[in-house]
């Protein structure tokens, strides 16, 4: 009991931010493990602060599981922000999944530039590296299962304008994910 109670505190001092009102955790069941983290446990202490707290899974260092989960991270965080939350997204060091899910958010959501976001998230983190496979290769999994939306955008785009095809592919592609990856 005395443990428990340690190591909600410790969480406490440790994950909450001062402003925060959210948490969004994409620790795994095998980081949780290795750490000896009672989730669950920490869900009520984090309710009894008055946060909200929501978790969306992602393995450490693994692009194939960050590429097939981020979407769903993404959404979480999203939800959250529309909920008007001050949102504080961690993984276990915050150098990889986090900042992962943030950059996707920033790029695919909020529509800046890859080189802005990441500039963003190096002034904010120095020393992030979130995987480059993983941001890849959701987005290219993105376009493959939304392509028909995509193309059918991309056409209407052009209609009328003498807007390059490629031009048009990409901003509804944009626009495309931007609905995908906020819809309710």
């Amino acid at each position: 009991m005395e443990a428990a109670r340690a190591s909600r505190a410790t969480w406490t001092r440790s994950r909450w931010k001062p402003g925060a009102s959210a948490l969004l955790s994409l620790q795994s069941d095998e980081c949780l493990a290795k750490r000896g983290i009672d989730y669950p446990a920490q869900v009520r202490h984090g309710q009894t602060l008055g946060l909200t707290l929501a978790r969306v899974p992602l393995r450490d260092f693994d692009p194939a599981d960050q590429r097939r989960s981020r979407p769903a991270a993404v959404r979480a965080l999203h939800g959250l922000l529309r909920q008007g939350h001050r949102v504080y997204i961690h993984g276990t060091v915050g150098l990889n999944r986090s900042p992962l899910v943030v950059l996707t958010y920033l790029t695919l959501v909020e529509g800046l530039s890859l080189e802005a976001a990441r500039d963003l998230l190096q002034c904010a983190r120095p020393g992030v590296f979130p995987s480059e496979e993983a941001y890849a290769g959701c987005c290219m999994d993105l376009a493959t299962q939304y392509g028909d939306r995509i193309r059918q955008r991309a056409r209407e785009l052009r209609q009328g304008s003498a807007r390059p095809e490629q031009e048009a592919w990409r901003q509804a592609e944009r626009a495309i994910w931007r609905e995908v990856l906020t819809a309710e």
